[in-house]
């Protein structure tokens, strides 16, 4: 920079975080015979510098506090079924600025590809997403598990909307799961109790023979009658409630 004071007569303005920039080294035969304006645009260029004109004064500033910035956003849909994916990925593959000459004298340095994986969100409970960008062009790649990613590249010159939809990448073969109705049921009464006989051969008696009804007391649920009765209450029935059946034929009195 010290050729361009030396033959425009001009100083410069900047901060000191721009010293490193600037102290590099150029070719100075390739700006030899141009405007200032010409000579500025050639030796900022990819140096990320935006430069403005004031009088004798160059003020030189960093493109990327001076770059507007826009909004992109939009819905991540499944483009068989039109349904809106919830935490789909939204991530800045490449971001790139550009050169915009201005009839200032303003110019806005590239700054390349320049890679941006870091930068990203995801679709909301609703499918949406939003992402602020500086102003250049961007690609975005959209991804979803079980669906093919896809990139899309604009140019950010305004606050856009962009919806996008996502194709199914893996289909798996049908299942058909079977089961058997009586799988797991022992007894379609729900509560039944089986008294073998050798269960109530075993049950001990006091002065008496072996009696089912004597039996069918100790069971759980199950209360004998009043002394004397033959009756017994099932849990808290009533004695008129139980049916008594030998080889199908009720039995009114048990005793």
């Amino acid at each position: 920079m010290d050729w361009v004071k030396g033959r425009f007569g001009v100083r410069f303005v900047y901060d000191s975080e721009l010293g490193k920039l600037l102290d590099k080294k150029c070719d100075e035969t390739s700006v030899e015979g141009l405007s200032l304006e010409q000579a500025l645009g050639k030796l900022l260029e990819g140096t990320g510098i935006k430069w403005e004109i004031r009088g004798d004064y160059v003020v030189l500033t960093h493109d990327t506090l001076a770059r507007k910035r826009y909004t992109v956003c939009g819905y991540v849909t499944d483009e068989a079924t039109g349904e809106t994916l919830i935490g789909a990925g939204v991530t800045v593959s490449e971001l790139v600025t550009g050169v915009a000459a201005a009839s200032t004298g303003s110019v806005t340095g590239r700054d390349g590809n320049a890679s941006a994986g870091n930068t990203g969100t995801s679709t909301n409970n609703f499918g949406f997403y939003s992402l602020t960008l500086p102003e250049g062009e961007v690609e975005l790649t959209y991804s979803y598990i079980g669906c093919a990613a896809k990139a899309k590249r604009v140019s950010l010159k305004k606050d856009i909307t962009l919806n996008v939809s996502l194709a199914p990448s893996a289909e798996i073969k049908s299942a058909r799961i079977t089961a058997r109705k009586d799988a797991g049921i022992r007894s379609t009464y729900m509560g039944a109790i089986e008294v073998p006989n050798e269960l109530i051969a075993n049950t001990p008696v006091v002065l008496g023979e072996k009696d089912v009804l004597k039996t069918l007391q100790m069971m759980p649920g199950v209360q004998g009658g009043n002394e004397g009765f033959s009756g017994i209450y099932v849990r808290g029935g009533g004695a008129d409630e139980n049916l008594m059946l030998l080889d199908g034929t009720s039995l009114y009195n048990v005793s």
